[in-house]
């Protein structure tokens, strides 16, 4: 009955095993410069993709649109909870009375309607705390039926 178990190289065959791929890699190197090809270098350049975010240096009172944001800008988890909230009922057209858009946006978002500025059944105007440079959230929204409305656009505003 034999061993199947190989046993391990020691240390002279481990030399030779590796003066025999260095001359291997040499001579494939000389036929490829002969053929005028060379070996690839495996270089690997990487270049990073900068999105510029558009809420970075904004300054007071200047707006942006919440539909026209890519997405490797969203960098606000306010931005992110309220595409997560408004893009079904942008995409789908959804529509929803008055009092049910307040209601979603405040429990939802987490936004409370202005006080000094409620707006009007087109446009509603909401405070955004603890979020700068966010401080303003404008939904506008188009009339459906005499009740319902479907949202045409959102800005968040400094």
């Amino acid at each position: 009955m034999t061993d199947t178990n190989p046993a391990p190289l020691t240390e002279n065959q481990r030399t030779e095993i590796r003066s025999m791929l260095k001359t291997l890699s040499e001579q494939s190197s000389a036929r490829a410069s002969k053929r005028g090809t060379n070996r690839p270098t495996h270089k690997i350049t990487k270049t990073i993709k900068v999105i510029p975010n558009p809420f970075e240096g904004i300054e007071e009172g200047q707006t942006v649109q919440g539909t026209d944001l890519s997405n490797g800008c969203i960098v606000l988890p306010f931005i992110q909870r309220t595409r997560l909230v408004l893009y079904p009922y942008h995409y789908d057209q959804i529509p929803l009375t008055r009092d049910e858009w307040i209601r979603m946006i405040q429990h939802d978002v987490g936004c409370s309607l202005s006080l000094s500025d409620a707006g009007s059944n087109d446009h509603l105007r909401f405070t955004v705390d603890a979020n700068p440079p966010v401080r303003y959230m404008h939904l506008y929204l188009t009339a459906v039926s005499k009740t319902n409305y479907i949202i045409s656009n959102w800005m968040y505003a400094t």
